[in-house]
């Protein structure tokens, strides 16, 4: 079995690594087709190494998100056939026949096309690879593994191609997804309490209910998910919590939003 190291160039650009990656005679670029900017920032292939396995590890130590810039690769074919496979890759078609680039080798794109697919898919995004080890959106250690027995070849459903319902559960994901990074960046009132992982499950609601009220205004919607942040999920269906939503949607003012971070200690300590 051989191991690869798949990276998101982007999500790398100006780190030691991404320039010590650039320079690995044994580098392959899978864009370098299109053009040299499109070669630095897109998916990069290499077999596995010891001292970068440790580099990846330091960098992901000071900064949470690169980890969603590789993934590990285990097949048993080489180098020359992964890449070929991921090249297929490269765009996901729509019905419409429109056709839009898949960042693969970020995690967390990788996750939410997952998902969507079909039995017969995923053995075709698969390919090669018998597993496909990343990070979804949560920060979970997740691995996408072939099926014991293949129904199709793997080559049968490639270029992928979503219908319009995954296409719908790809796009949510991806706006979810966005609002947690843009919640993330504010430094405002209470710390955020949880994990990662719950506070992507509640990013998921806030983001769910939102939606619900037709609320789309993006201050609002980063207010309120820092709110349910700082309270760890408790206002999540409180009358005064929707109440200051709206207000906030007609108004532009969050203050009465922001203002409910620390509702569930309040309500605690009577």
């Amino acid at each position: 079995m051989h191991t690869f190291f798949l990276f998101d160039g982007a999500l790398l650009h100006d780190t030691a690594l991404h320039e010590l990656l650039l320079k690995d005679p044994e580098i392959r670029l899978l864009y370098e087709d299109e053009s040299p900017q499109a070669a630095r920032i897109g998916p990069m292939l290499l077999p596995a190494r010891q001292e970068v396995a440790r580099m990846i590890s330091q960098l992901a130590t000071n900064n949470s998100e690169l980890v969603f810039g590789y993934s590990l690769l285990r097949s048993t074919v080489r180098l020359d056939q992964i890449q070929q496979h991921l090249q297929q890759l490269r765009f996901i078609h729509a019905i419409s026949g429109k056709r839009y680039y898949f960042r693969f080798a970020d995690g967390r794109a990788f996750a939410n096309v997952w998902r969507t697919l079909s039995m017969d898919q995923r053995q075709a995004m698969l390919g090669p690879v018998q597993q496909w080890h990343h990070y979804d959106p949560a920060g979970r250690q997740c691995c996408g593994r072939t099926a014991p027995q293949q129904s199709t070849s793997p080559a049968s459903a490639l270029p992928l191609q979503l219908q319009p319902d995954q296409w719908h559960h790809v796009l949510n994901a991806t706006r979810v997804g966005e609002l947690f990074l843009a919640t993330s960046k504010v430094k405002y009132g209470s710390p955020a309490q949880g994990t990662r992982a719950q506070r992507y499950a509640w990013t998921t609601q806030i983001h769910d209910r939102l939606q619900q009220l037709r609320i789309r205004d993006t201050p609002v919607r980063i207010a309120a998910t820092l709110v349910v942040w700082q309270t760890a999920g408790f206002v999540l269906g409180e009358e005064v919590f929707e109440a200051a939503l709206k207000k906030a949607s007609g108004s532009g003012d969050i203050s009465g939003v922001l203002a409910l971070g620390g509702l569930s200690a309040a309500r605690k300590g009577r």
